[in-house]
């Protein structure tokens, strides 16, 4: 089978596939998979309950909760009584004293630490080898979280295979639904079950080179980010022509590789090899060579004729700009040398809509910041002000560097690396901001050691279970995806959903809408659109012509400000309108306020001191 195939391997593919397995506990002859630790032991202090003598706390490194004063036993039983029925914590702690004692309680006395073993000693060499490769795959994608589960579906296809004596999982599919199982051999567990397409999937997908298969997924090629707002698999078959998927394939690998391009960015590449896919499909298979710019035009109208929507015009001019990009670096050579489309042909409008936050929603934030939610975790209450105080990108405030923060005579700075930009960002700090930075630097570093690179490294409600996707043991960042939803918990906690001022309902925490009122409120403060550019990390003006949506109000306080600075021809200060002194219904003065005096006889406005405008005899 040549590597550039993209057909799925059958099973003597598999043989001499000779695939590579991520490192990992699923290399080890046997197995021993941790249970979790908060479901063998209870803590080491004692249960807030007065009639129970058991221990509670937390585990090492787990988050605190506010449960953590119970034993394991009374913690489900809090989580077991209805909602309905539930008042606080400290009134369930009073009722406890007096209910029923709990003499067995399930869990710490009778749970084993260990799960029963894996043992992938008794297997046939590849089905030994296809089990680890799903195991490694399905668990570095983080799809397979829960340790029982992968307990329970390994164990069940390990016994199945001795007992059939099967060679490969693909021989699995014959006996897959529901009922399966023979007479004295063991049936199909319903997790395995259920488990088994996606098994079987990730054996089709499977290549010697990664980059070559068909279906990217970032976890495999080594390029996954915690803090990317998309992971999301690329598929490339959607891109029907041959030569396109294979040049669109190796231009993008050369773009990640290099970090020329983000990950979300390959799906442009993907809608626009597709929709010239589709082209081609319905009019004329076309190779490198056809593809003139007299065609790519026809192209051009065949998608305004066809298609109407935005997504698609935009991924024309996409795709004229892969074509040339193939044909620069030689991807495609057959490619003519020609521009495909110049500036101002397919044009779209951009469209820039900076929307800060309303008022009365940062007001809220602040109160939120302050201290109004204690269940917030200091973590994400401390990354919460650096989002408020200097307006950073998702992504780059989560992969903060723990050295990120200055201390000079002049005060504290934040420094990091701008991927979007590829430059470098240095911003001062508030003082208490700046120093509570430097304390969560050497928490880090007293918690997690010195090669803990993350300002704010992500443990997780429970760090055991990062031991079955992250058998190194090294840290990562907070995920994009949970700390979005740790802040939203902490808005719905606070009732921060909805604005009093304008009626906007939010729906998540908007992180980047921070951004976008720091920029607001410094140029309603007077900063010039430089000045903001250059604390935004920005590289061209053109977005700061976006922010620059001045208030109203702040408009019409420099027009009175000018008023009141202002003097007639005789040197004399002329005061400013009253009806300039009241807004109208747009916010601004009304016309007459602006020029209330006759226009034949309108004086000279200078600020002081006071000259003639009149030119000299």
């Amino acid at each position: 089978m040549s590597v550039g195939a993209f057909g799925p391997p059958t099973s003597n593919d598999l043989a001499v596939l000779g695939l590579t397995i991520p490192n990992g506990p699923w290399m080890a002859d046997v197995w021993l998979m941790d249970q979790p630790v908060r479901e063998v032991t209870s803590g080491t202090t004692e249960c807030a309950v007065a009639t129970c003598y058991r221990g509670a706390g937390r585990a090492d490194g787990d988050r605190p909760r506010d449960i953590d004063v119970l034993c394991v036993a009374h913690q489900r039983r809090w989580r077991k009584t209805p909602t309905g029925a539930k008042t606080t914590l400290s009134a369930f702690i009073e009722d406890q004293a007096s209910a029923s004692q709990i003499c067995r309680p399930r869990g710490t006395s009778r749970r084993q630490p260990q799960f029963r073993p894996i043992d992938f000693t008794p297997l046939q060499p590849r089905m030994r080898e296809e089990l680890r490769y799903v195991a490694a795959i399905k668990i570095g994608r983080n799809q397979w979280r829960s340790p029982h589960y992968v307990n329970e579906v390994l164990r069940s296809a390990i016994s199945v295979a001795v007992d059939r004596g099967y060679q490969s999982l693909t021989e699995f599919e014959e006996t897959h639904g529901p009922g399966a199982g023979e007479p004295g051999t063991s049936g199909l567990s319903g997790h395995l079950r259920a488990a088994l397409p996606a098994m079987l999937r990730v054996l089709d997908e499977a290549r010697v080179d990664p980059w070559a298969s068909a279906y990217w997924h970032p976890a495999d090629l080594g390029t996954k980010s915690a803090t990317a707002s998309s992971n999301r698999p690329v598929r490339w078959d959607v891109v029907t022509c041959d030569w396109l998927r294979v040049g669109l394939m190796q231009l993008s690998r050369e773009d990640i590789q290099s970090g020329a391009r983000a990950w979300s960015t390959l799906g442009n590449y993907v809608r626009a090899g597709a929709l010239l896919s589709a082209y081609m499909s319905d009019v004329a298979p076309l190779g490198p060579q056809d593809l003139s710019r007299a065609v790519f035009l026809e192209f051009l109208a065949w998608v305004r004729s066809e298609r109407t929507t935005r997504s698609d015009l935009a991924a024309v001019n996409t795709a004229a700009s892969l074509l040339f990009d193939m044909r620069q670096r030689g991807i495609v050579p057959g490619l003519p040398d020609t521009m495909f489309l110049f500036r101002g042909e397919n044009p779209i409008t951009k469209v820039r809509q900076p929307k800060p936050f309303p008022a009365d929603i940062l007001d809220a934030i602040d109160s939120l910041l302050g201290g109004s939610d204690e269940s917030l975790e200091a973590d994400v209450r401390l990354l919460l002000r650096v989002f408020r105080a200097v307006g950073p990108r998702a992504s780059e405030a989560l992969s903060l560097p723990v050295d990120c923060v200055r201390h000079t005579d002049r005060g504290y700075s934040l420094e990091y690396f701008q991927s979007k930009v590829q430059d470098w960002r240095r911003v001062p700090l508030p003082p208490r901001l700046g120093a509570d930075l430097v304390a969560q630097s050497a928490r880090v570093h007293n918690l997690y050691g010195p090669s803990c690179k993350w300002m704010f490294p992500y443990v997780g409600a429970a760090p055991r279970m990062n031991d079955l996707a992250n058998s190194t043991g090294d840290l990562a960042p907070w995920p994009y995806g949970r700390f979005q939803a740790a802040v939203w918990a902490a808005y719905e906690r606070s009732g921060i959903s909805r604005s009093s001022l304008t009626g906007e309902v939010l729906r998540g925490p908007h992180l980047h809408r921070f951004r976008h009122s720091v920029a607001t409120g410094l140029l309603n403060e007077g900063w010039s659109q430089y000045e903001v550019q250059r604390f935004l990390g920005h590289k061209s003006p053109t977005m700061m012509q976006a922010y620059a949506e001045i208030h109203e109000d702040s408009l019409r306080a420099k027009y009175i400000e000018f008023v009141e600075r202002s003097v007639d021809v005789t040197g004399k200060p002329i005061t400013a309108p009253r009806s300039a002194r009241s807004p109208t219904s747009n916010a601004f003065a009304t016309v007459s306020s602006v020029r209330p005096w006759p226009t034949a006889t309108a004086r000279c406005l200078r600020s002081k001191p006071a000259t003639s405008c009149r030119p000299p005899a």
